[in-house]
């Protein structure tokens, strides 16, 4: 029988909790001074394909934070996937890279990451989720935009996803 500290002990075992705790922090803080680029709320819909199973629809939300001037930022993010009675939760640390100026309409970006998959049909405690993707930001006025989305990711899987979102404040000209 497992006890709660075995399954704490397995989660630890399947991510490398170094690199996750240490891009947390960095979300947590405060603005750094002349960041360019405000902090973002997100919320995604969406698909995704694992080769093994049907097509799954994906819900999730995520919170950007940017902590430097090139464009380099960090991502929690939550995605709940579903498909007929089988759901995967993903709960991952992604860095983000913008590809464009802070001010433009369109701005282009890079997302990797990893995290933690829990499926809900199998009884262990996590698998390893690891992603790399592409997407563009679309302003659509004032603070607010849409962003889709792809993604390539172990366990083998796509995910076409758009986010909506929010900035937390305007961006600098």
């Amino acid at each position: 029988m497992r006890t709660s500290s075995n399954r704490v002990l397995g989660i630890v075992r399947s991510v490398p909790c170094l690199p996750l705790s240490v891009l947390l922090c960095l979300s947590c803080s405060g603005s750094l001074r002349g960041q360019p680029r405000p902090s973002e709320i997100r919320i995604q819909a969406g698909t995704a394909t694992f080769f093994e199973s049907p097509q799954h629809v994906t819900f999730g939300g995520a919170y950007r934070k940017y902590f430097g001037r090139k464009g380099w930022g960090i991502e929690p993010e939550f995605s709940w996937m579903t498909e007929g009675n089988h759901t995967d939760n993903i709960l991952a640390i992604n860095l983000v890279k913008d590809l464009s100026k802070p001010t433009a309409r369109r701005i282009w970006y890079m997302v990797m990451g990893g995290g933690i998959n829990k499926q809900s049909t199998r009884r262990d405690v996590g698998l390893s989720a690891l992603a790399w993707g592409v997407g563009v930001k679309i302003r659509t006025g004032g603070r607010w935009f849409i962003a889709p989305q792809c993604r390539i990711g172990v366990e083998p899987n796509i995910r076409l996803s758009v986010f909506f979102g929010f900035e937390s404040r305007r961006r600098s000209q």
